[in-house]
């Protein structure tokens, strides 16, 4: 818990509206929660998506990372305490 609260100011979450819901339902994917959440990153304009799972992101032109892969490659000097990290 400890982790999300320290890196929680270096996130924005999107929300996820009608236009969002509608993309998602022509779509047709099987999950769609994950099809939710691509829509949402889309209008937010997000540079990539970090999930734990990569696989149900095929159809994404938005970079898509796991946890990990994504901490292998940020920059720590954009983090003011990079304690959180060690």
């Amino acid at each position: 818990m400890r982790l999300f609260i320290d890196t929680r100011s270096y996130v924005n979450i999107s929300e996820i509206g009608e236009k969002a819901v509608d993309e998602a339902l022509q779509l047709r994917k099987e999950d769609f929660e994950d099809v939710l959440q691509y829509f949402s990153a889309k209008q937010a304009n997000v540079d990539c998506i970090i999930t734990r799972n990569k696989k149900d992101f095929t159809f994404s032109d938005i970079p898509v990372y796991t946890p990990a892969e994504f901490m292998e490659n940020v920059d720590e000097s954009e983090f003011v305490d990079t304690q959180w990290m060690k």
